[in-house]
Order: C-alpha cells, then sequence, then structure tokens
C-alpha cells in the first residue's frame, strides 16, 4: 500500500470513527436520537477529544480499520449495556459497573445469546487483528506495545489523582456533571463523558460548628432499651412482591403464617439493592441529592469505622448482629462493607454450605440453613440478624410473550416456601423472635411496570411476624404505605427504643409524611446528615469533585 493511500485509509478511519462515535454518544438512555446542538459544544468537543485519544491509543497494536471498529464497539457495548439496565432498572449504566466483575457477570444474564456471539466474534476478530499487525509490524511491535503500556500507566497515576480537579475544571467549562441525577447525565453527555464522570464520587458537606454540636447531642443521647426482643430478623426478599392481583397465590405459604400484611415505598426499582438494605439501616432516605449510584460500590471503602446506623449502635451494646447472603461476597463489596456499618460479621456464600449448584442463584433455602446455624450457636445470646436472599434476581425467561411473568411467579413460590420454612424453624427456637420480612424492589419487568407511576414502582409489601400483635399493630398504624427510611425510624423505636441520629430530623417527614411528597421529603434532608452519619469519621469532604445544580 502506498504511503499516499495509507494515509487516506488513517483519515477516513479517524473520521468515520468520529462520526459514528458522536452519533452513539448522542443516544439517550432510551435509546432516542438528541439532534439539538445548543449549549453542547463543549460537550462534542470532549467526545471528539476522549474518541481520537482512544483510536490513537488503539493504533499502537490495530491496523486503522481494526482500530475503527475497536472504538466503535466499545462505544457501543457501554450503550448497549445501559440501555439494558435503565430498561430494567431505570439507572443507567456507571463506571463502577465495569469495576467488579460480579455486576460484570450478571450483566451478562441479561443480554441474548446473538448478543454474546456477535460480541465474542468482534473480541476475537480484534484480537487476531492486533497478532496479525504485530507480525507485520514486527521490528517495531514491542516498541509499540511497550509505549502503549507507559502510556496507559502514566495516565492511570495521574487520572487517580487529578481526576476530580478534572471533573471539576470540565463543569466550569460547559461539561457539566449533574450527579443528583444519572439519567440526566448520560442524555446530556453521552456514553464516554457520564462514564468518565461517574469513576469520581462526590462526597456531601461537612457540617457546619452549630450543626455539628447538634449532631452530637443526638450521638450522645442513643440508647438502646433493656426491654428488647432477644432475636430481632430483618428478611431482604430479593425481588419479592404482590399484589391482590399478581402473585399473592405464591405468596401463600407466607401469607398462611399470619403475618400483618403492610406496603412499603422501596427507593430503587429493579436493582441496587444496598441502597434499599442502607435506607433501613441508617434511616436515611436513599432518593437525594447527596449521594449517588449503589452506595456500597460508590463509597464502600470510606464509610466511617463508627456509622449512625442500627447494626453498629445494637453491637455496641452487646447484641450480636449478623448479616447473610447467598451470593459471592465481592457482590456490591458487601464482604467488606458491612462489616464497617456495623454487623459483628458477614457471611456469604463462600462461608455456606452451597447444595444448589444448578442456578447461578442459589436457592434460598442455603443462606437460611446459614442462619439457621448462627441462631443455634447463638441461643443464649441476643441477635439481630440481616438476611439477604438472591434466587429471585432477574432475570426472567419468557415463555410465549409473557415477558417472564410466570418464570418469576414459579420462582417467587419457591422462594416464599423456603422462607416460610425458616420462619417457622426460627419461630419454634423463640416465639418472641420478631421476623421483619421486606420486598427491595419490584422484579424487573420491564414490560409489566413501563405504564407504572413512580408511586406504583416503589410500592413492595413487608411481612411482619411479632407475637406481640400491640406492637405489630404500632408498627402497622405509624409505617404502612410510607418509605424504608420511616420504617427504620419506627422499628427501632418500637423494638429497641432508640432514635438513630438521623432520626432527629426524618420523624418529622414521617408523621406527616403524604405520597405526593416522596420525593419531595427524600430530597430535604440536609447533605451534611449523611457525611456525618456514615461518612465523617474517615474521609475529608470537599476533597473530591465540586458540583452545582443547574
Amino acid at each position: 500500500m502506498t504511503i499516499f493511500r495509507a494515509r487516506v485509509l488513517e483519515a477516513l478511519s479517524i473520521l468515520l470513527t468520529i462520526i459514528l462515535s458522536l452519533y452513539i454518544n448522542s443516544l439517550d438512555v432510551n435509546g432516542a436520537l438528541r439532534t439539538s446542538l445548543e449549549n453542547r459544544s463543549s460537550v462534542i468537543a470532549l467526545q471528539v477529544l476522549l474518541t481520537l485519544t482512544l483510536y490513537l491509543l488503539l493504533r499502537l497494536i490495530l491496523p486503522s480499520i481494526a482500530a475503527l471498529i475497536a472504538v466503535v464497539f466499545t462505544c457501543f457495548a457501554a450503550f448497549d449495556i445501559s440501555y439494558n439496565k435503565y430498561k430494567l432498572t431505570e439507572r443507567p449504566v456507571s463506571a463502577n459497573d465495569f469495576y467488579s466483575l460480579d455486576n460484570a457477570l450478571i450483566s451478562i444474564h441479561f443480554a441474548s445469546w446473538v448478543q454474546i456471539v456477535i460480541l465474542s466474534s468482534i473480541v476475537a476478530i480484534l484480537i487476531l487483528s492486533c497478532l496479525i499487525y504485530s507480525r507485520n509490524e514486527k521490528p517495531r511491535s514491542l516498541l509499540r506495545f511497550t509505549a502503549l503500556c507507559a502510556i496507559l500507566s502514566i495516565f492511570y497515576v495521574g487520572y487517580s489523582k487529578y481526576k476530580q480537579d478534572a471533573i471539576g475544571w470540565l463543569s466550569d467549562h460547559g461539561v457539566k456533571y449533574a450527579s443528583w441525577d444519572q439519567a440526566k447525565n448520560f442524555n446530556e453527555n453521552g456514553v464516554l463523558i457520564h462514564l468518565f464522570q461517574t469513576s469520581a464520587r462526590s462526597i456531601p458537606p461537612k457540617a457546619t460548628p452549630s450543626e455539628r454540636e447538634k449532631y452530637k447531642e443526638w450521638v450522645s443521647a442513643v440508647r438502646v432499651a433493656a426491654d428488647h426482643p432477644k432475636n430481632f430478623i430483618m428478611i431482604l426478599c430479593e425481588s419479592c412482591w404482590y399484589d391482590e392481583k399478581n402473585f399473592k397465590k405464591e405468596f401463600a405459604p407466607l401469607l398462611d403464617l399470619g403475618p400483618a400484611e403492610l406496603r412499603g415505598l422501596s427507593p430503587i426499582y429493579g436493582g441496587g439493592t444496598p441502597n434499599a438494605t442502607l435506607e433501613f439501616l441508617s434511616s436515611l432516605p436513599m432518593q437525594n441529592n447527596a449521594l449517588y449510584g449503589v452506595f456500597y460500590q460508590e463509597y464502600g471503602e470510606i464509610v466511617s469505622r463508627e456509622p449512625d446506623t442500627l447494626p453498629f449502635y445494637l453491637s455496641r451494646s452487646g447484641i450480636s448482629s449478623y448479616s447473610l447472603h447467598n451470593f459471592h461476597s465481592t457482590m456490591y463489596k458487601r464482604s467488606a462493607v458491612e462489616p464497617r456499618l456495623g454487623f459483628s460479621e458477614f457471611i456469604g456464600l463462600e462461608k455456606m454450605n452451597n447444595t444448589d449448584t444448578q442456578n447461578y442463584f442459589p436457592r434460598d433455602y442455603v443462606v437460611y440453613n446459614a442462619a439457621k446455624d448462627v441462631l443455634s450457636k447463638n441461643s443464649a445470646e441476643p441477635t439481630f440478624m440481616h438476611i439477604a436472599t438472591v434466587y429471585t434476581h432477574g432475570p426472567y425467561a419468557p415463555v410465549n410473550g409473557d415477558n417472564g411473568y410466570n418464570n418469576y411467579g414459579e420462582k417467587i413460590a419457591t422462594t416464599a416456601q423456603d422462607a416460610a420454612d425458616f420462619i417457622r424453624y426460627a419461630l419454634s427456637l423463640d416465639e418472641e423472635t420478631v421476623i421483619f420480612l421486606y420486598g427491595d424492589h419490584k422484579p424487573p419487568m420491564w414490560d409489566h411496570f413501563k405504564d407504572a407511576s413512580p408511586l406504583e414502582k416503589a410500592d413492595v409489601p413487608i411481612l411482619l411476624f411479632d407475637k406481640n400483635k400491640n406492637r405489630a399493630n404500632e408498627i402497622a398504624n405509624k409505617a404502612n404505605g410510607k418509605p424504608f427510611y420511616c420504617y427504620s425510624t419506627y422499628l427501632a423505636n418500637v423494638y429497641y427504643g432508640l432514635a438513630l441520629p438521623a432520626h432527629n430530623f426524618t420523624h418529622r417527614l414521617c408523621d406527616e409524611f403524604t405520597p405526593e411528597k416522596l420525593v419531595q421529603d427524600a430530597q430535604s434532608v440536609p447533605h451534611w446528615l449523611y457525611f456525618e452519619s456514615l461518612l465523617g469519621k474517615t474521609s475529608k469532604p470537599g476533597t473530591e469533585i465540586h458540583v452545582g445544580l443547574d
């Protein structure tokens, strides 16, 4: 190939790469093309810069056509993953979704076999192209590969140190970061910039001196009453949901045990389970701009060693607290985060006797058997336990165009039976045991819920098993139909006689709650309260990124 033809091919490859990348980066979370160019010059310029940078780096090890394919493939694959995630959970992809191997493996289950074959074929072609190109360019291939490694190493070091400053600088120059609304940020900036921005977390501000003094008073007032249940068990039932028209028959094994049937409002829809857990443990609404993403993923390594959470105060008062989950302990960093949230011990799938080797998401009897062992070994001690199940995790296999409805029904019937068997066992050990079972979010069946209102999407079932009907009725009267953080407030008060520091602010919201104010109330909680409750003893506020509302 002549030098002229090679340069023409290179120029055409670069031009086509930029055009196709800009097209993909102009698609919103729903796949619609954004055609307006108003106030987008900075965004487009950055998209072009990122695209060119990626292309030129790949050109060190790939021929021009292969580099073009690799860049476009990368952009499209990232968008396609985000599209599928948003369809099921109403949250776009974030950078941390690619950092976690467990998350990546789960995302594969949402792809069709056709998509997997196509993506695998493209990857194989690119690898083959790289090998052929290296062979043809043998004298320079080692030098190019070394240069690529050096560039990536320098970039990684600089990126790790200065990414927050870079995002702040870009925000000042027209590329805004809407950390409080990930879908909006994706729509405004495109998938490449969105991934770059979400690689840096925002830290809520610390309290002012006067707010800090007030908070210290709240902390010093926390006391656990001597008269509390010996055993209190919370069961997070993965994607568990029913109403009068759907799946109530499948819940019969649980309902036949006579619980108080309640409803709650989850902060999440279709996924992001740890945020539902944290809302219960901290009494802080997760639908708040102070934080973004899935808390365990984004903030796990900087959670305070003394967080103001329910398990922390219970453990400090001598109540053994355990968290159990029948899936990989690295998923959402649970094994690292939940002990920092105050649990005495986290027990993941690796520590359980997993006899269900046929299912990727194990049957829930696996985690319940582990919970039985804990209860037996600690029969003389008061225990607080949080069990997170996993068997009913999506996706659900469609049959005859039902979009997974019947497969979900089969799974939820199995899960309900496993839960009922465990509850009977726990109550047989101590009939005074209190068991609180809640659905973390609606199942990710987009077609079934696509026309639901935000309140309908938030609605999940809650079952309270308590021999003391007066207490159960008190919870029902105060919390039924309210957000999870309100349940947390009332459960802690009724069963343990304590008020977490956050309760001092949220109790008013809960007492006066109306469904129409769900998001408004959540957003009204001051950001410093999140810092002081969860991060205050380990993090330096304001050192990450500085963003402002539009």
